[in-house]
């Protein structure tokens, strides 16, 4: 048994040996050791290719190691993940709060996840919420508090289930200078009170030696290159100076060293793990040799989308369902991010392989150019529609003169206005006042308080208003709309893939199809127990997403973008976009996967 230095006697909380991960040819951790002792603060440091994300996924158990050995709380992470509920929080480098609701609600999210009654699990977060000074914000909603409030919300969230375990992801880099050095007195006050283990991952020096108790660097391709204990720093500025020179002198090294690659016994500097991500396999068809063509196609398939949000229960299913296996693939742990335009910016920049999100913006991204393929559909886009209480108005007719709030820059938003325009000849923008709305659940938020007439949203926000108000009710859906016009099912949510994706072998967009085909079939069916078990993933409550199924908003629909029915759907749906001058051009036959 391994025994960590800093509490003697005790197993770890964190426990890495000889851990070596690897993404086709790229080792990015190799022979990797160390632990993290009950109650310990550890940083683990390092620029950009050092492998910091890749040890975080293998802490988390969305990622398994190649070889070599992870065990968190005495239990393997990836294969044994379920034993870890409860044990195991994490604050990210985005909040990631739920925009519908107010910050005790976001706060007691993952005790009600756990079963908690809701009293208790509100009077937890409450408490929380005290600690982390924002007592007197707990009922605002998020657009009503500042970046540093969202980030304590976040903390509160991780800290109140009460876990052994909590991973601090870059949480306070978004955060400017003296907001973030108050945040991290605050949250290690906290930690230390209540005795919480940390794991902290930075490329901050003074995150790491304002907070933590031990200093890991990692060096490129993931090994430690720098272990110090900041036990003196506190008390002793010499020694605090000292440290923080040999800190910044290994960080230095890793800087111009940063992305050396092995392959074979071939070494290419200046090539950043980033950098390889982006180029793909573009990079790997200048070398044409077998053996590489055979290492380029089994590479593991980089899958990224939104978050929180639905659509990462997709990836989570074929992954647990060995779906991917079953069809001589491999999807690597899926890439979640909270920002759609920061989504879509990388999905361009070649960042990833695939991504989850509506077909529109991504052909307004193949007419200019990127080389991005429709692949298949997922659900419909019965899930988005426009809302209003029963003293508001009732039919899209009645919108003349009144106030709709939306999130103007999503697709969502310009297919609404289009079909509203195309089918009911009637442009929302020329006869109502539209107010732009940072996300949907705003938007649902101020028709509930009666601040607006209507709103454009999709679910769960729907249910969720629906949930909160009972006169909520749908003036108009999208997806009924324009079935009921054209006798088609609009899709909404598609796997998009990049072309260089599909180019490495030539059944791959078959086996991409089966594989996703046997998802929706799956998830479709057993929708209920899944939203349960990856409510921690989604996000979501699970009550919510039950209600917006068996209303029939949330329709789970696979079709391959091959199928000429398909096609035609999609293509009648992007001439209306044009003719609303939404689009330039409609879609065309090369915008479709084969």
């Amino acid at each position: 048994m391994t025994v960590s230095a800093h509490n003697p006697g005790l197993p770890p909380i964190i426990e890495l040996n000889s851990v070596i991960k690897e993404f086709g040819s790229y080792r990015a951790v190799d022979e990797l050791s160390f632990t993290v002792a009950k109650g310990e603060i550890v940083a683990l440091l390092g620029r950009t290719g050092a492998g910091k994300t890749t040890v975080l996924n293998l802490v988390m158990g969305t990622l398994a190691p190649d070889s070599g050995r992870v065990k968190v709380a005495g239990f393997d992470p990836f294969r044994q993940f379920s034993a870890l509920k409860g044990k195991l929080a994490v604050s990210f480098q985005t909040d990631r709060l739920l925009p519908w609701r107010t910050a005790v609600e976001n706060a007691e999210l993952g005790l009600l996840i756990q079963g908690k009654p809701k009293d208790q699990a509100r009077t937890i977060a409450s408490e929380w919420l005290a600690r982390v000074n924002l007592a007197g914000a707990q009922n605002k909603y998020t657009h009503e508090l500042s970046g540093g409030m969202r980030q304590r919300v976040s903390l509160a969230r991780a800290l109140a289930v009460d876990p052994e375990l909590v991973l601090l992801d870059e949480s306070f880099s978004q955060l400017d200078h003296v907001t973030s050095r108050e945040l991290r007195q605050d949250f290690c006050a906290v930690a230390r009170e209540y005795g919480k283990t940390c794991l902290l991952v930075t490329h901050r020096l003074d995150d790491a030696i304002e907070m933590a108790d031990r200093v890991i660097v990692l060096g490129p391709g993931g090994h430690v290159k720098l272990e110090l204990s900041l036990r003196e720093v506190a008390t002793d500025e010499t020694v605090a100076e000292r440290m923080r020179s040999q800190i910044a002198a290994a960080l230095g090294e890793d800087n111009s060293q940063a992305g050396t690659k092995r392959t074979g016994g071939m070494t290419m500097s200046t090539i950043t793990r980033r950098s390889m991500m982006i180029t793909g396999a573009a990079a790997l068809g200048a070398l044409a040799a077998p053996s590489v063509l055979r290492a380029q196609e089994a590479a593991p398939i980089r899958a990224a989308t939104a978050s929180p949000g639905l659509t990462v229960m997709f990836y989570d299913y074929i992954r647990d369902n060995g779906l991917d296996k079953k069809n001589g693939l491999e999807l690597a742990a899926p890439i979640l991010n909270s920002s759609i335009g920061t989504l879509y910016n990388d999905f361009v920049a070649g960042t990833f392989d695939m991504v989850i999100g509506s077909w529109d913006p991504f052909l307004t991204r193949y007419r200019a150019g990127v080389p991005c393929r429709l692949l298949c559909s997922l659900m419909t886009a019965d899930m988005i529609g426009v809302v209003a209480t029963a003293g508001g108005p009732q039919r899209v007719a009645e919108l003349e003169g009144k106030m709709i709030v939306a999130p103007q820059q999503s697709g969502v938003y310009r297919m609404t206005r289009a079909l509203i325009s195309e089918f009911e000849g009637m442009d929302i923008e020329k006869v109502a006042r539209v107010q732009n709305a940072d996300n949907p659940a705003q938007g649902v938020t101020l028709v509930i308080a009666d601040r607006a007439d209507a709103a454009v949203a999709w679910e769960p926000m729907i249910s969720q208003g629906i949930e909160r108000r009972s006169d909520l009710g749908i003036i108009f859906n999208v997806g009924e709309a324009f079935r009921k016009h054209t006798s088609q099912s609009l899709p909404y949510f598609c796997i998009t893939v990049r072309k260089e994706l599909l180019d490495r072998s030539p059944d791959m967009a078959k086996r991409l199809n089966a594989m996703f085909a046997e998802c929706v079939k799956g998830i479709d069916a057993d929708f209920d127990a899944l939203a349960e078990k990856y409510a921690s993933r989604t996000m979501l409550e699970t009550k919510v997403l039950k209600v917006a199924k068996s209303a029939g908003r949330l329709r789970f629909d696979y079709n391959a973008a091959s199928d000429p029915d398909f096609q035609k759907t999609v293509t009648s749906a992007s001439e209306i976009l044009v003719r609303q001058g939404i689009l330039a051009k409609p879609a065309d036959s090369g915008f479709f996967a084969g």
